[in-house]
C-alpha cells in the first residue's frame, strides 16, 4: 500500500509544516534533559518512551518533555504501540502501508520486521483499516520526526483488549525487537479522563506510581484498585492495554531504571477544572537505575504531588544508598539561583524519607523564600546532598574549603553550610566560616574561633539536574 496521509493534521496539530516545526520547537524549548551527567554515556539513553497523544494545545508540553530526552540519540528503528480509540480486535495489528507521512515528511515501514512478526506468531496480524483513522501512534511520529536527525524506520502496532496470552506472546516479540540497541519502543497513552482537577492530580499520581514500578501486574492491580472507589472518571489509561504490553516486555527485558520526566494535565495548559485529562511523560533506560536518577526524581515528584495534593507522597526506595539511614539535604535553584534549601545533617530513617520530606520543606518552608508555585516547577533544577557522619575536629584550620562541609554549634545554636557552598563562592576559608557564624549560628562572625564552639565537618555525595 502506499503512504498512509495523515489523520489529523490540522485538528490535532497544526498542518502548516512551518508552523507545526515552530510548535514542537517551542515545546522542546520549555523541556531540558534531567541528568546531564549521563549525556556523554551513549549506553545510558532510553529504551522505553511513554508519552501522550492529545491535541498538541494541551499535551505537547508534556510530550515536549519525554522527547528533548531523545536529542542527541538516534535509533534505527521505532516501534509505536498505542491502543485503538475506532475498533476493537484481539491481536496485535500492524500496519501494511509502505511509509507514514505527515507535514514534516514520511517515514518508512519497517517491512522487513513486520514480515518476521506475521510469520512468527498469529499474534500479530496485518491490517491497515484500524491505523488509517488513528490519531494515537500518528502524534508520536511529528515529535520524532523533530528529534531523531537521522533516517529511521516504523514499525507501528495497534493493541486493543490484551488477554494473557496474547501479552506473553507480544511481550516477548517485543523483547526480541528491543535487545537491539538502536530499536526505541514509543507507548502512546494518556491517563484520566474527565475527572475534576483535583481527583486527576490523585488518580494520576497511583497510576504513574505504578508505571514506574516496571510491572505489568502492578498496573493491573492499580487500575483495579482505582476503579472500585467509584470516582467521576471514565477510564484511568485510555492506553493501559498498550502500557500493559510495554511493561511486560521491559521486564522480559529486566528494565527497572524507569523515570519520571513530566506530567500536567488538560487544566494545567488552559482548560476548565470540571473535566480533565491526565498526561505524562515516562521513559525506561537501558542499564541499572542509580541512587542518583532515583534522588533527583523523588524530589521532584515530591514537591510536585505536594503543590498538586497537598498530601505527601509515599514510595520505597529501590537503589540501595536511599535505603540507608543518613543526612540528606534538598537544594532548589531557578535561573542559577538559590530557591530554598533545607535538610538533615544526621536522621536514623532512610535516605529516601529524607529526600521526599526536605524536598516540600525546601519548596514551602524555606523561610528566606515565597513558597514555590506549581507555575514555576519546571523552572526550577533540584540537588540532593547525602552526607556523611559529622566529625567534630580540634582546630577550625583542618577544613578543606570545597571539599567539607561545616556544622557550627555555638552557645545553644547551630548553623551548617554544605560543600557546595566554598566551591561556588569566591569566600577564603576564613569568609566562609564568617559567613555561617553571622547567617546561619547567628553569632558573631569570629566564633568559629572560640573555645567553646564545637565544628564538625562532613562530606556530601551530590545529584545534580544541572
Amino acid at each position: 500500500m502506499p503512504a498512509r496521509l495523515p489523520a489529523v493534521a490540522g485538528q490535532f496539530y497544526p498542518a502548516e509544516t512551518g508552523m507545526l516545526r515552530s510548535q514542537l520547537e517551542g515545546f522542546l524549548a520549555q523541556a531540558r534533559i534531567f541528568y546531564p551527567f549521563e549525556v556523554k554515556d551513549r549506553s545510558k539513553k532510553p529504551k522505553i518512551l511513554i508519552s501522550p497523544h492529545a491535541g498538541t494545545v494541551f499535551s505537547g508540553s508534556v510530550a515536549g518533555w519525554g522527547y528533548k530526552q531523545l536529542v542527541g540519540r538516534n535509533y534505527k528503528r521505532v516501534i509505536l504501540l498505542g491502543v485503538s480509540h475506532h475498533m476493537w480486535f484481539d491481536t496485535v495489528v500492524v500496519d501494511a502501508h509502505q511509509a507514514w507521512q505527515t507535514p514534516l515528511g514520511q517515514v518508512a515501514v519497517d517491512k522487513e520486521v513486520i514480515s518476521q512478526l506475521i510469520q512468527a506468531s498469529s499474534t500479530f496480524t496485518l491490517d491497515s483499516a484500524p491505523h488509517i483513522p488513528e490519531h494515537s501512534l500518528e502524534m508520536q511520529l511529528v515529535f520524532l520526526q523533530r528529534v531523531l536527525k537521522k533516517p529511521f524506520t516504523l514499525v507501528p502496532l495497534l493493541v486493543s483488549k490484551v488477554g494473557d496470552a496474547l501479552l506473553v506472546s507480544a511481550a516477548d516479540a517485543l523483547a526480541d525487537l528491543l535487545n537491539d540497541p538502536e530499536t526505541l519502543l514509543v507507548i502512546s497513552t494518556d491517563l484520566s479522563h474527565y475527572p475534576p482537577y483535583k481527583v486527576a492530580n490523585a488518580v494520576d499520581s497511583v497510576t504513574l506510581e505504578a508505571v514506574l514500578g516496571g510491572k505489568a501486574g502492578e498496573l493491573e492491580v492499580a487500575l483495579a484498585e482505582l476503579s472500585r472507589l467509584n470516582l467521576p472518571v471514565d477510564t484511568f489509561a485510555c492506553g493501559k492495554e498498550a502500557v500493559k504490553l510495554g511493561l511486560k516486555a521491559a521486564e522480559r527485558l529486566g528494565l527497572t531504571d524507569w523515570r519520571y520526566l513530566r506530567y500536567a494535565n488538560s487544566h494545567d495548559a488552559g482548560g476548565g477544572p470540571d473535566s480533565v485529562v491526565g498526561y505524562v511523560s515516562l521513559a525506561a533506560h537501558s542499564g541499572k537505575l542509580s541512587w542518583q536518577v532515583e534522588a533527583l526524581q523523588l524530589a521532584r515528584r515530591s514537591l510536585e504531588f505536594y503543590l498538586r495534593t497537598g498530601q505527601r507522597l509515599e514510595v520505597k526506595a529501590k537503589t540501595q544508598k536511599l535505603k540507608e539511614a543518613g543526612g540528606t539535604f534538598v537544594t532548589l535553584n531557578k535561573r542559577s539561583s538559590l530557591r530554598g534549601c533545607i535538610g538533615l545533617v544526621e536522621s536514623k530513617q532512610p535516605r529516601c524519607l529524607g529526600i521526599l520530606e526536605n524536598a516540600i520543606s525546601a519548596g514551602v518552608d524555606d523561610p528566606r523564600f515565597p513558597a514555590v508555585t506549581l507555575a514555576e516547577l519546571a523552572e526550577l533544577e533540584f540537588e540532593v546532598s547525602l552526607l556523611t557522619q559529622p566529625k567534630l575536629i580540634d582546630d577550625w584550620r583542618k577544613i578543606k574549603l570545597g571539599r567539607d562541609g561545616v556544622v557550627i554549634e555555638y552557645r545553644g545554636k547551630r548553623g551548617v553550610f554544605l560543600p557546595q557552598v566554598g566551591r561556588e563562592r569566591d569566600w577564603s576559608l576564613k569568609e566562609f566560616l564568617s559567613v555561617l557564624c553571622s547567617q546561619k549560628v547567628e553569632a558573631d562572625p569570629d566564633c568559629f574561633r572560640k573555645k567553646e564552639a564545637k565544628i564538625y565537618t562532613f562530606q556530601v555525595e551530590e545529584a545534580r539536574e544541572s
